[in-house]
This record gives C-alpha cells, sequence and structure tokens, in this order.
C-alpha cells in the first residue's frame, strides 16, 4: 500500500509585486507526495491574491524558461513563472487586477503583460525519474528572470 501522506518544504521564491516595487524573496511551501517517484508541486495561493479565482477561471498561468533569447544552450536548470496573465472579464462577483507595473515596463509588448503579483520559482528534474524538485531562487538568478521578461 501507498503512502499518501504529504511532506513540505519551504524554498526561496522571487516576488515581482503589482506596485512595481523592488522585487522580494519570500519562503514558499511544496508539497511532495508520500510515495516514491513522483514531484513536488508548489503551493502559490498564500503568495498570489486572487490566485484561486484566477484558477479556475483558467487565467493562473504557468510558465518554465529553460533557454533564453540567444542562447545555444538549455539552462541547467527551469525557472517557473506563475501569475495571473489575460484579460479578466468583469462579471457580478468577478475581480479586476491591474497590470504588474514592473514587468510593464520591462516588456515589449502590452498584450503579453502580467497582471497582480507574480511569483518565480526555480526547479531541476532528475534525469533518470523525471520528477521535479524546487531549489532556493538566488539572487544571481535574478538578472537572467529580468532578461526573460525584457525580451518576453
Amino acid at each position: 500500500m501507498q503512502n499518501l501522506l504529504c511532506t513540505q518544504r519551504s524554498v526561496e521564491v522571487v516576488i515581482f509585486r503589482q506596485t512595481g516595487l523592488q522585487p522580494e524573496f519570500r519562503t514558499a511551501y511544496t508539497n511532495t507526495p508520500g510515495s516514491s517517484g513522483e514531484s513536488e508541486t508548489l503551493s502559490v495561493e498564500p503568495l498570489i491574491p486572487k490566485a484561486w479565482e484566477a484558477s479556475k477561471r483558467g487565467l493562473l498561468i504557468e510558465k518554465h524558461v529553460t533557454r533564453l533569447n540567444g542562447m545555444q544552450n538549455d539552462l541547467s536548470f527551469t525557472l517557473v513563472v506563475i501569475g495571473i496573465q489575460g484579460t479578466i472579464p468583469s462579471e457580478p462577483g468577478g475581480f479586476t487586477l491591474l497590470p504588474n507595473q514592473m514587468l510593464a515596463g520591462l516588456a515589449k509588448r502590452q498584450e503579453s503583460c502580467w497582471l497582480g503579483d507574480v511569483v518565480v520559482a526555480k526547479f531541476r528534474r532528475n534525469k533518470e525519474s523525471g520528477t521535479i524538485q524546487y531549489e532556493d531562487f538566488r539572487s544571481a538568478d535574478y538578472c537572467l528572470i529580468r532578461n526573460y521578461f525584457y525580451h518576453e
């Protein structure tokens, strides 16, 4: 019988706040299933306001960045960008979010703008098992993700 208990551990992520202030490093939590060979998942709902509502509407986006423009080889890790992207319909009981000011300033195409707060994390995929293991986001990784947003 499989062990269905999940374990949690903390990892450092960076958050680009909607207000356009400097990005901040925060602690997020991963959930690891009890059975071996399964990937960790990152819980961002406590970090992104309105994430649950956006998820129900299909607007909570997760993009994996493995290579930047001009690179010939993939990075040895994957940067994952999680946030709300797209137009949120104004309907009774709906919610509104403004474009992320900092990322809008970096983006060349405004139609691909991220809304609200955006979380960026880092993980590696085990080559043998294919499972995902999240790692702490470091300040050196910030330049990579800033360049990604600039060229997106």
